[in-house]
């Protein structure tokens, strides 16, 4: 079986869980086309709008939450995430909020701050990750430093994981 692929819509997974629990999930897949087959070769019609299943998956995500005094705190949620299907090729995607990207297990807001803190200048990658976050899974410095090094390198438009000139090696 096909591992469903991911696709993006622009709301937030607060947002995102109070519209799939209420069925109003699927008004806002409007416009929202299939990345397999309506973007190569792109049919002279509109291309169709993708389908909310009744079908969803569990993922695990570490996000931030506020505990009892106030501080945010980074800790392990299952989020439900929605399956959508395309109507031309027969395709299941799955639907992720805009805060949850795909192949990522920590959420956007997490990655945004730590990598804010350590682009500051004054701050090492252990730094920020052992002692500016609180809370069950906080990140690791080397992925601190992937993220970082991720950002970087499609700011300067090269290949992820790639210095110019560079042979990439393992320590």
């Amino acid at each position: 079986m096909e591992t469903p692929i991911p696709i993006t819509i622009a709301i937030t997974y607060l947002t995102y869980t109070r519209l799939h629990s209420q069925g109003l999930l699927a008004d806002h897949l409007v416009g929202t086309i299939c990345p397999k087959c309506c973007l190569d070769g792109a049919p002279k019609q509109p291309p169709p709008t993708l389908k909310l299943t009744n079908t969803t998956v569990e993922r695990g995500s570490f996000m931030f939450e506020k505990d009892d005094e106030g501080i945010d705190t980074v800790v392990k949620r299952t989020v439900i995430i929605a399956l959508v299907k395309c109507p031309i090729c027969k395709s299941r995607l799955r639907l992720l909020p805009a805060d949850i990207l795909p192949y990522k297990l920590y959420t956007l807001p997490v990655i945004e701050l730590s990598a804010g803190f350590y682009n500051r200048g004054d701050l090492s990658l252990r730094h920020v990750a052992w002692d500016l976050f609180y809370g069950d899974r906080t990140p690791a410095h080397t992925t601190l430093h992937a993220w970082t090094e991720g950002l970087g390198a499609w700011w300067l438009g090269q290949p992820i994981g790639e210095v110019a000139f560079c042979v990439p090696a393992t320590r």
